[in-house]
């Protein structure tokens, strides 16, 4: 890193404040600043005109404004010449359209000051009040950088046009302030363009150019390049100076790129150390050109002496030792480097004793390097080791010893996980179940066991240490803020702070990747049995890497069902609502951070003589903290976005709702109303109800049957067992059961209506042929009833041809039952034959009966004769 900035020597030398030193290399020092006067520490002190603002000028006070007199004498000439800060002026004239905050210089300054350290925004106003009081121009040609000359190389005596070496193969990014990704939202406005103010340099094909105001608009990066090295990467820079020469827009390296909010000594040491590493380089060029020029066949080698023992060296290893590896090659390429180091050192003894001054005798006298190490001044080694001593705990093995295996501890931490990510798709209950045991376990581990180790190590290591630096039964607060065991026990509570930080940010990060994993493919539902998910990602991701996701289970399982509980009706819903599924997996994200909250800092804990007005606890990951809020709210715009599927595909089963809540009970005595003959509950008079009037349509009863049947298998066919929605394992199996079942009830309750039906009317038909029955089994007593039945006899024909046509509705009635395949009971198959044999038995009947009534008129007549006979 290169050193302080000249900025520091324009701050006034003060007295040394207490508190931590808030500051980097590059910055302004913030330790040496005037006493802060007593006042109230919760307000921020304001310092010179607090900030600088370039929209807005002073505020004045109207009791203080005195009033100029309308006639003013004529200004003199002078008033008219152009001050030299001109372009300094409008530079910042230029610069009213950005935004604030890409104006401030980075510092290191806490942003809640504490009382005797100076306020983070009065050490970026002084930062802004230096820097603005400079000139980028004035401060290159300092170092001996002039762009209004053309840059000349030092290989020109070499050949006759020779092309400067590329100036940005030079750049020492270690005088880099910030990242590009810093510098980019330091520049970001609210709207999302970038625009930092800059001054960039422009170039002529002369070589010479001019620093122009800019506003960096963003970065691309070089053709051909796949890296982050901000070497690869161009700043894209609009002009702002309106100039009438040069280029509006410009892509430029970050060399030839001055930001308005960097320190402009460092930008210019930048500038002048990639100038002179060049012009080193150029040195070693020509030092090399030079020496492979020279003749090496008349200098001295290497004796065979020195050469045995440099080979003996180079093979006397495990890999090479008796292998008989040949190293005639090596030994050439020694002989070669030797010969051209003896030709570098003629040639600058050479070059040197002769006195020659310029051209290419500056080149090749040029100091090298007695070593190949760093040149450091001298310095005390005692007085440094003492000193770490003082200041450093570390200088016990028993610390030593108690930082690794506090540090093993921390690493069971490490490998320990907040979540448990499922292999196999698990239902919402039993994915809380395990992530509630997980956390709890994971808190439980910190908390408990982790700290208890932590402290139990502590206390082992130091329980033989008397008074002193390390002792652990000390009383006195004062005596403990200023030993090194506060300093030893909250270097402890750093690393089990960043071991729970890290712990924990690889746990959340493992938690949304997860969930990603599972919410990233995309789902298409093009009806219930249709539905297509594209692993491949759209295309992103390869055939073998698309059909490895696809064997990835989903992540949930859960049940289409029935839910009555949301009416009267039922409905089709899910055994978990889609909305918490996203509630949950949420919930269980916030509850992992809330249960590592409130663990107790372990100096609380082993000092237990020193008296505590409250328990200091570890600083956390807080679920306030930016990156923990992007990480929640993607998490839920993939579970939502997942979840929507759910409602997507609940919807295709809308058709099937009005069956769902059609009453099978209700239905039946509809139908049985409409084509089988019942009487209607609702009617007004019972007693006009006629059954012979009623509509008996079997064929309509079988037809629905047949239908519901029909309705069944498509069902079945368009119901799926089971579907994938991406993340969620969708079974479909007890609501296609229920509604086929369903179906399948009501169409055997149609048939065993139609049965019933035909067999009712079998009856009634059948009570007309009995009431025939009845009339020919009468016994006459007289011969009026002989009459009578014979009158009676006389009409029977036309009454059972009447009744044929309700003999042939029955059979007809049968014959769908039997086309049905219905199977009928012993009585009912009766019922058909008999119903069939009803004429037959009345004509056997009658012919019977009229043998009998004409025996019985005989008989009658016989015994009126006798009668008469009697009489007379």
């Amino acid at each position: 890193m290169p050193g302080l900035s000249p900025s520091k020597a324009l701050l006034p030398k003060q007295e040394h404040l207490g508190g931590p030193n808030f500051h980097d290399d590059e910055s302004t020092t913030t330790s040496q600043l005037p006493p802060a006067p007593h006042d109230n520490p919760k307000r921020q002190r304001g310092m010179y005109s607090e900030l600088l603002s370039q929209t807005t000028g002073p505020v004045l006070s109207p009791s203080k404004v005195v009033s100029e007199p309308l006639v003013q004498p004529a200004p003199p000439a002078r008033v008219f010449e152009r001050p030299h800060d001109l372009t300094l002026k409008l530079d910042n004239s230029a610069q009213a359209h950005f935004d604030l905050k890409s104006m401030e210089p980075k510092v290191q300054v806490p942003f809640v000051s504490r009382p005797g350290v100076v306020p983070r925004k009065i050490e970026i106003e002084r930062k802004k009040r230096i820097f603005s009081g400079v000139q980028l121009e004035d401060l290159l040609l300092e170092r001996g950088i002039d762009h209004k000359q053309a840059s000349t190389t030092s290989l020109d005596f070499y050949a006759g046009d020779v092309p400067l070496l590329s100036l940005e193969s030079f750049d020492n990014t270690d005088f880099e302030c910030r990242s590009v990704a810093a510098w980019l939202e330091l520049g970001t406005k609210s709207d999302g363009t970038c625009a930092l103010p800059a001054r960039a340099l422009d170039m002529s094909e002369d070589g010479t150019g001019s620093w122009r105001s800019c506003s960096v608009t963003g970065v691309e990066e070089l053709m051909n390049s796949n890296s982050d090295d901000p070497e690869d990467i161009l700043w894209k820079v609009d002009f702002t100076d309106g100039a009438a020469t040069g280029p509006a827009s410009a892509s430029l390296h970050r060399l030839h790129v001055y930001f308005i909010a960097e320190d402009p000594f460092i930008f210019a040491d930048r500038v002048a150390s990639a100038h002179a590493l060049r012009r080193t380089v150029e040195k070693n060029i020509v030092k090399n050109i030079y020496a492979d020029f020279m003749p090496m066949e008349d200098m001295r080698h290497l004796d065979t002496e020195q050469l045995s023992r440099i080979t003996l060296n180079a093979s006397n290893t495990r890999a090479l030792k008796g292998k008989g590896v040949s190293t005639q090659g090596i030994v050439h390429e020694i002989n070669m480097d030797y010969t051209r180091t003896m030709n570098w050192i003629v040639l600058e003894h050479k070059a040197g004793g002769k006195g020659e001054a310029g051209g290419a005798g500056d080149m090749i006298k040029m100091l090298s390097s007695v070593s190949g190490l760093f040149d450091i001044p001298n310095y005390s080694f005692s007085t440094a080791k003492n000193s770490f001593c003082f200041n450093s705990f570390l200088n016990k093995p028993e610390i030593i010893k108690a930082v690794v295996l506090v540090r093993k501890e921390s690493a069971k931490v490490l490998s320990t996980r907040l979540f448990v990510l499922p292999t196999k798709s698990t239902r919402l209950d039993e994915f809380s179940s395990s992530q509630s045991s997980s956390i709890s376990n994971f808190s439980s581990f910190v908390k408990e066991t982790w700290s208890s180790a932590v402290i139990s190590h502590v206390k082992q290591q130091l329980k033989d240490v008397s008074k002193g630096w390390f002792n652990l039964e000390e009383s006195n607060t004062e005596v403990y803020k200023f030993s090194k065991l506060r300093k030893f026990l909250g270097f402890l509570n750093f690393i089990m702070q960043d071991t729970l930080r890290f712990a924990v940010e690889d746990s959340l990060l493992n938690y949304k990747k997860f969930i990603f994993t599972a919410c990233a493919p995309p789902v298409t539902i093009t009806s219930t049995n249709e539905v297509s998910v594209d692993f491949s990602l759209g295309g992103t991701l390869t055939e073998d890497a698309a059909r490895l996701r696809s064997r990835k289970p989903p992540l949930f399982l859960l049940d289409l069902a029935i839910d009555t509980t949301t009416g009267d009706l039922p409905v089709f819903g899910y055994s978990s609502s889609s909305s918490s599924f996203t509630s949950t997996v949420l919930q269980f994200f916030d509850k992992s951070l809330i249960s590592i909250q409130k663990l107790i800092r372990i100096e609380r804990k082993v000092m237990k003589n020193l008296f505590w007005s409250r328990d200091p606890v570890m600083n956390t990951v807080h679920p306030s903290e930016d990156w923990v809020s992007v990480y929640r709210n993607e998490i839920s715009s993939a579970m939502s976005a997942a979840a929507s599927k759910l409602d997507e595909y609940l919807k295709l089963y809308n058709p099937l709702l009005e069956f769902l809540q059609t009453d099978e009970t209700q239905y039946l005595e509809s139908i049985e109303i409409k084509f089988g003959g019942k009487m209607p509950e609702n009617l007004e008079d019972p007693d006009d109800w006629n059954p012979e009037d009623a509509e008996i349509d079997v064929k309509s009863i079988q037809e629905l049957s047949a239908k519901h049947l029909t309705l069944k298998a498509k069902l079945e066919e368009d119901i799926p067992v089971s579907v994938n929605l991406g993340a969620f394992s969708l079974s479909c199996s007890k609501v296609r059961t229920e509604l086929s079942k369903k179906h399948e009830a009501i169409a055997e309750a149609l048939m065993d209506m139609a049965c019933r039906v035909t067999t009712t009317y079998t009856d009634l038909t059948s009570e007309m042929f009995e009431d025939m029955m009845v009339n020919l089994k009468k016994s006459p007593s007289d011969i009026e009833a002989v009459d009578d039945i014979k009158a009676f006899i006389s009409t029977v024909p036309a009454l059972v041809q009447a009744l044929g046509p309700r003999i042939d509705t029955n059979l007809g009635f049968f014959s769908i039952l039997e086309e049905a395949k219905y199977k009928l009971d012993g009585q009912d198959f009766n019922r058909k034959w008999e119903i069939f044999s009803w004429p037959k038995k009345i004509f056997d009947k009658v012919d019977d009966l009229e043998l009998v009534l004409q025996g019985k008129t005989n008989n009658l007549l016989e015994d009126m004769k006798e009668d008469q006979a009697a009489f007379i």
